[in-house]
């Protein structure tokens, strides 16, 4: 049991969120780097700079946390479903849904079962989500303007 432990937190260190052997579900997973494999978790955290399979599904049974500075990329063809919530931290980012305004050739059928709450988020940008609870954004906000001079 320790070791397939240690070589889960190898993996996931490496940049792969669950990208160990033929197991289809995977406990609390922590993404640091690179591509969430199509795979069901328990939970999924996200510590760095993450971006969503572009086949299958990610299933996620609880809740998603991006942490500070962590980014969520899910503008592919990929499908991400949250049955929990979805919380994004402190100088977080969140890139949710694809859809043919972003450059996606379909339109991603994505959805959280709860919440999507920002807490001094850097940015969350909802293109194409079903959110089944409320949304909340609280501070944050990065200093581009959306204008054009």
């Amino acid at each position: 049991m320790v070791g397939g432990l240690v070589v889960a937190q190898l993996i996931v260190s490496a940049g792969t969120a669950g990208a160990a052997g033929a197991a289809k579900h995977f406990g609390h997973v922590t993404c640091h780097r690179g591509t969430i494999r199509a795979e069901t978790y328990r939970s999924l955290r996200i510590a760095g700079n993450c971006t969503l399979t572009a086949k299958g599904t990610v299933h996620v049974r609880r809740n998603v946390v991006v942490r500070g500075h962590g980014f969520l990329n899910t503008l592919t063809t990929g499908t991400f479903n949250v049955d929990g919530n979805l919380t994004v931290r402190n100088d977080g980012i969140a890139e949710l849904g694809c859809n043919d305004e972003v450059g996606c050739p379909t339109e991603s059928n994505a959805h959280i079962g709860g919440n999507l709450t920002g807490d001094g988020a850097w940015a969350v940008i909802v293109e194409q989500e079903h959110v089944g609870g409320n949304i909340t954004i609280v501070g944050g906000g990065g200093s581009q303007a959306c204008s054009s001079t």
